[in-house]
């Protein structure tokens, strides 16, 4: 009986016995797919999988923003982060955004990078020299910034009221 069927669906479509098998598992791999899908109610929540990819996308942009060099996620200087400061190095600081100046002094001893960038006047670069600066020689008052390169007279005026030296 089966040889029959082959033998007028192979004249009834002009094909071959190996194409005719090749087309049937095909149709066959779609009928069982469509059970699966409609029958058995196997559904993929897409709704539940693009939740979790954006959960995870959050997350972590939060990580990217809270490893802003020695700040918790709102952007504010946290001390016991403040010592990662050497090890996590950013590339990029806001341009347009105009810099807050700090609200009380800054010791320019112990001020993390962080801290030093907070000050008018001081860069990401400027406060890198800074630090490098106080590998080697302490400050012992706060004139002796104007020994870091690029802190001149004009800079430090800027900066006086914003340093202390402990």
């Amino acid at each position: 009986m089966s040889k029959k069927i082959f033998s007028h669906l192979q004249s009834l479509f002009g094909v071959t016995k190996s194409e005719l098998i090749a087309v049937i598992i095909i149709l066959a791999g779609l009928i069982a797919g469509l059970i699966i899908k409609n029958v058995l109610n196997v559904n993929h929540d897409k709704n539940l999988k693009a939740e979790i990819l954006y959960q995870a996308l959050d997350s972590i942009a939060e990580a990217e923003r809270t490893t802003f060099i020695g700040t918790d996620k709102n952007g504010q200087p946290d001390s016991a982060l403040s010592a990662g400061d050497t090890i996590i190095e950013k590339t990029y600081y806001p341009k347009d955004k105009k810099k807050e100046a700090p609200t009380s002094k800054i010791n320019i001893n112990t001020a993390s990078l962080t801290e030093l960038t907070r000050l008018p006047g001081i860069g990401p670069a400027t406060a890198k020299m800074i630090v490098e600066y106080r590998k080697t020689d302490r400050f012992t008052n706060i004139e002796d910034i104007k020994k870091v390169k690029n802190i001149g007279q004009k800079k430090f005026e800027k900066l006086k009221n914003f340093i202390i030296v402990k």
